[in-house]
């Protein structure tokens, strides 16, 4: 996983991870939980069950080369925060579709594309804060 980790300071503001961390939107110690919520101590059993499947490959199995989410990412894990949030009720580009996204009919992710710039990451494009100096 530490390649997605690497994706928290890739200097792209459409990355949503890197967005969410370097604006300080979640806290360090919660980073990749605050958007995964479903893996957290409140996630239903198949989440836990998922838990103990990363658990096994990380100590026993075979860490697959390309990793990919076993179901469509929920969008209650980005509405918990953002529900009620003034960026977004007042934005006017969500609002025609608070409906579907409350009943998850539409992805978050259709527009919001970008999650991990891995690219970014393995390219060495990352933001520093202080502009680098």
């Amino acid at each position: 996983m530490q390649e997605y980790g690497r994706t928290l300071f890739v200097d792209n503001r459409k990355a949503l991870a890197a967005v969410h961390y370097q604006e300080r939107s979640i806290e360090r110690d919660k980073t990749c939980f605050a958007c995964h919520t479903d893996y957290a101590m409140f996630g239903n059993m198949k989440a836990k069950l998922n838990g103990l499947r990363h658990v096994w490959v990380q100590y026993v199995g075979k860490v697959p080369e390309k990793l990919a989410l076993y179901q469509p990412y929920p969008n209650h894990n980005c509405l918990h925060c953002h529900e009620d949030a003034r960026g977004y009720v007042e934005n006017p580009v969500h609002k025609p579709f608070f409906a579907e996204l409350s009943a998850n009919t539409r992805s978050c992710l259709q527009c919001h594309n970008v999650a991990h710039d891995k690219k970014a990451a393995a390219d060495g494009h990352f933001w520093q804060a202080g502009g680098g100096q």
